[in-house]
């Protein structure tokens, strides 16, 4: 009988430990700093070290890793072509969602050149919830495009003369070419985007980009968007562009512009990835 006794609480204080057990609270979610690994149930406590959003821009010229200078691409049109230089910008980076997006940069500048500004970091913090990815503006909108936008260098070197308008370069894409795809003498090419309104000529050339991946933000972390930029597509989808045309620049070309504009929105920027990272 005795043996019987303890048998039974033995079983009975099994099921108060597992029940116990079961009913457990804490943080569950492993991006926060608190996560219990033995909570059963969230309590609302979870912590976390930090929040925002980074952007990441790579650079790629069609399969191709970008290299300054001394290497070589081919464009559509035949020319052999090198990069000097590329700098741009992008504004009103918003994350999108059908219950409200969230502007997370007013204004981003990009040297590929300058690894200082090829990750940039939002303190603003993007609530959680589902999202469907990301839009930006290639350039500045025309009420942004204004002169006291960038109040310092290397920004203010984007600017754009009075006399066309005024505001800012949205990109100066620069190098040379082989104007005859043969070993002849190098020509210089100055790719420049900018709108124009002036000189009898008017021309918004800013424009929206929206990338599409859905994502699920499950806590106040950091959101990485790896976001990628082909060159080559400047060049050739769905306008084949020749450096020869332009006589070694845009800025009044309208033309060109359209040119450089419909294949900016056709495919030059890709969304890589969207991470969470905890930092």
């Amino acid at each position: 009988m005795k043996t019987i006794k303890i048998t039974i609480l033995s079983i009975l204080a099994l099921s108060i430990l597992i029940c116990t057990s079961c009913k457990r609270k804490g943080c569950t979610n492993e991006l926060a700093t608190n996560y219990e690994s033995k909570a059963k149930k969230d309590d609302g406590t979870c912590e976390y070290s930090d929040a925002g959003v980074i952007v990441t821009l790579d650079h790629k010229v069609g399969a191709d890793d970008l290299v300054f200078t001394n290497k070589f691409y081919y464009s559509a049109a035949g020319h052999e072509y090198s990069i000097e230089t590329i700098k741009y910008v992008l504004s009103r980076v918003t994350v999108n969602s059908s219950v409200g997006d969230v502007e997370v940069f007013r204004n981003i500048y990009v040297d590929a050149e300058d690894e200082n500004t090829l990750t940039q970091t939002s303190t603003v913090e993007v609530p959680a919830g589902d999202y469907t990815g990301i839009t930006f503006t290639f350039g500045l909108n025309e009420s942004d495009n204004i002169a006291s936008v960038f109040t310092s260098s290397p920004e203010t070197n984007m600017v754009w003369p009075d006399a066309m308008g005024g505001g800012y370069h949205f990109m100066k894409l620069e190098g040379f070419y082989d104007s005859l795809n043969t070993n002849s003498t190098l020509q210089a090419y100055n790719t420049h985007i900018g709108s124009i309104d002036g000189m009898g000529m008017a021309q918004e050339n800013s424009w929206e980009i929206t990338l599409n991946e859905s994502f699920t933000v499950a806590g106040a972390h950091h959101v990485e968007f790896h976001i990628e930029m082909d060159i080559q597509e400047w060049f050739e989808t769905p306008n084949t562009y020749d450096f020869s045309s332009w006589n070694n620049g845009t800025m009044m070309e309208m033309v060109a512009q359209t040119q450089l504009k419909e294949n900016g929105q056709a495919g030059v920027f890709i969304l890589e990835e969207v991470a969470m990272r905890q930092d």
